[in-house]
């Protein structure tokens, strides 16, 4: 064997080998920042897709709090109504 070649041997690794790792290297930070890039992409859509759902469920909510709140008034007026009602035939008499 020849000087240089013991000497490669001894070092283990040459430049072009480092070359090679830190390319490799290179690539793999590249494709884990893609993808953390895309993950936090769609970790983005997902929580607008939840704004926008709390926004309806919120919407809804005030929603069926005005049905409620209209139904018990008409409940209200209609219990009223009937006890008006029922006033005026108390005064007359039966047929029976």
């Amino acid at each position: 064997m020849t000087d240089s070649t013991e000497g490669k041997s001894e070092k283990g690794i040459s430049t072009s080998d480092v070359t090679q790792l830190d390319v490799k290297t290179g690539l793999h930070l590249a494709e884990a920042l893609q993808l953390q890039l895309d993950v936090q992409r769609l970790l983005h859509e997902q929580l607008e897709i939840q704004r926008n759902l709390q926004l309806r469920i919120e919407e809804q909510e005030r929603q069926l709090k005005m049905m409620i709140d209209q139904q018990q008034k008409t409940n209200e007026s209609l219990l009223k109504g009937q006890d008006l009602d029922i006033t005026p035939f108390a005064h007359f008499p039966s047929k029976m």
